[in-house]
């Protein structure tokens, strides 16, 4: 190839890209800012009439996958790899988009379990599908291009979501493979992240994450500790995919229509906000207030372990949610509850190495993971993270919660 039509293949490909990235990365910010504001308000209600807006919402979501769209049921993530993977066309984007964002609000609004990472990846990637059909109308040709444009999307609105420019690009694309990642699809999916990144800052400038972790001076005996919490936060991970997969096989052999599983679903939960005396409704975003204190470890190992159980029966169900939002807790609570074994070490420090653990073995993204983190906590020495995200990753590595296309 001659260096003439080699700078214009390359000149072609940053402004196709760069050009889709940028309506990409606007259009995933404005769809993770208003999820987020409807999902806040709907929390506010469910907070007032608690016995009334899980039924409600079971009742949404079993309408949604029995009549309109049983893709809109799960995690999302299953069938954006499947799709991206596949380097396949989505059938149907905009049926799947809508029907998979009033699943995805019912759920986490209404009946108030799971997080949003896992329906983003597929709402992105939907959105990103549509984008393009709009394109060509303009003789803008991707259809050759299926998988960059799958994870372009997806990045994007992982990125607005996590406040995560670099770690939302490389999380998108790191999810889809066992092993190498596909550098064909990185650059454009770390570009479309880091647009989204910025329009959401410019949309919600008051979003930004402020929360800075500044890791002490570790000694070798420090570091063999974290090991060891980071081999424990692994083998949770692997805990949480047995009873994952054991709950959809259950939920999946139920003598009962999908129509009515996440209104059964809901009837559990409403029987534990009125008899346990615990608040389930803690997220994410709660996490950074067990920084300060360890809990008592009875209150810890409930919330744990009622936490994960309710997640993922929600989501076996056929409620639309991710399971990231909960493995972060389950880490850090973990990492919280070792503070009373491993009291040397700083407690956000447990907590940081538990969740990077987790995430990595469950996840199959240890790559991600370290940077998602450097990104979110500020943090000034990446070390504990790694250990976490490489420890767990290895212990993850023959399984994790998502399905593959080999």
């Amino acid at each position: 190839m001659s260096s003439r039509i080699f700078y214009k293949e390359i000149s072609q490909y940053i402004l196709k890209w760069t050009g889709f990235s940028l309506i990409v990365g606007f259009l995933g910010a404005c769809l993770v800012y208003s999820m987020e504001e409807f999902v806040t308000v709907l929390a506010q209600i469910r907070k007032v009439h608690y016995l009334l807006t899980p039924l409600i919402g079971g009742g949404i979501v079993g309408l949604i996958i029995y009549y309109i769209d049983s893709r809109a049921a799960g995690l999302g993530t299953n069938i954006y790899i499947s799709y991206t993977k596949g380097n396949t066309n989505i059938h149907q984007p905009i049926k799947l988009f809508l029907s998979k964002i009033l699943a995805t609000q019912a759920t986490l609004g209404l009946i108030g379990f799971g997080g949003l990472v896992g329906p983003l990846l597929l709402l992105g990637s939907s959105l990103a599908f549509f984008i393009r059909e709009i394109l060509e109308l303009f003789r803008i040709r991707l259809y050759k291009e299926a998988r960059v444009v799958s994870a372009c999307g997806a990045a994007a609105t992982v990125g607005s979501l996590l406040k995560a420019p670099l770690g939302g690009g490389i999380f998108a694309s790191e999810i889809l493979y066992k092993s190498a990642l596909d550098y064909n699809e990185l650059f454009p999916a770390i570009l479309s992240s880091s647009f989204g990144y910025f329009f959401y800052k410019f949309i919600s400038p008051t979003s930004q994450s402020e929360i800075i972790i500044n890791f002490p001076q570790f000694q070798v005996a420090d570091l063999m500790l974290l090991v060891v919490v980071a081999l424990i936060c692994g083998l949770l991970g692997q805990f949480f995919i047995s009873l994952f997969n054991w709950t959809n096989n259950l939920f999946s052999t139920l003598p009962i229509q999908n129509l009515f599983k996440p209104m059964l679903v809901s009837c559990i939960i409403i029987l534990f906000y009125t008899r346990a005396n615990l608040d389930l409704k803690i997220n994410i975003t709660e996490v950074t207030e067990l920084f300060s204190d360890p809990l008592p470890i009875k209150l810890a190992v409930t919330l744990l372990l009622l936490k994960i159980l309710l997640t993922i029966v929600v989501i076996s169900s056929g409620g639309s949610a991710a399971v990231l939002n909960v493995a972060i807790l389950s880490g850090a609570i973990t990492g919280n509850m070792l503070y009373h074994i491993f009291s040397s070490i700083p407690l956000p420090t447990l907590m940081i190495v538990g969740s990077a653990a987790t995430i990595a073995s469950i996840a199959n993204v240890p790559l991600a993971t370290i940077i998602l983190f450097t990104e979110v906590f500020n943090l000034n020495s990446v070390l504990p993270v790694v250990i976490g995200g490489i420890v767990g990753f290895l212990i993850g590595r023959p399984r994790t919660v998502f399905e593959y296309i080999e």
